[in-house]
């Protein structure tokens, strides 16, 4: 339980995040961009991140 309350006291000092479809749309190009790259390294690396 002390680690739960640690947890809800560090998310209380987080500044608030909304996700508008704006940031989503932005996101998703430049997903779309980087996924389009020619080099198989690169897409790799970045689907990489997009599943961790």
């Amino acid at each position: 339980m002390i680690r739960l309350a640690g947890e809800e006291d560090r998310r209380a000092q987080l500044p608030e995040v909304k996700i508008t479809p704006q940031a989503i749309a932005k996101f998703a190009g430049v997903m779309r961009d980087r996924l389009r790259d020619p080099s198989k390294k690169a897409r790799k690396a970045y689907l990489e991140l997009l599943i961790d």
